[in-house]
């Protein structure tokens, strides 16, 4: 709906995205909801029965720990500052 900018919304969600786009999201499709999106729910798409709370969030967990470790290794031993 964003990317055909199909009325009404169209115009609406292209606009509340871009509030998160960076250099990295370039060209009509942006991907970095996408993987987050699939990182969330593949566990739900590849785990069997029964469901259990732990497989359930497993993509989130994945996902925070992972991302909170990046930052870490990051501050820790990135060679690349940002200012402030």
């Amino acid at each position: 709906m964003r990317v055909l900018v199909i009325a009404p919304v169209g115009k609406t969600l292209h606009q509340c995205f871009q509030v998160f786009v960076d250099e990295r999201d370039e060209g009509p499709v942006i991907l970095t909801h996408i993987y987050l999106l699939i990182g969330c729910s593949i566990p739900l798409w590849i785990h069997c029965c029964p469901v259990t709370h732990v497989a359930l969030y497993s993509g989130l967990l994945s996902l925070g720990i992972g991302d909170t470790l990046a930052s870490v290794a990051g501050l820790k031993f990135g060679r690349h500052k940002w200012m402030g």
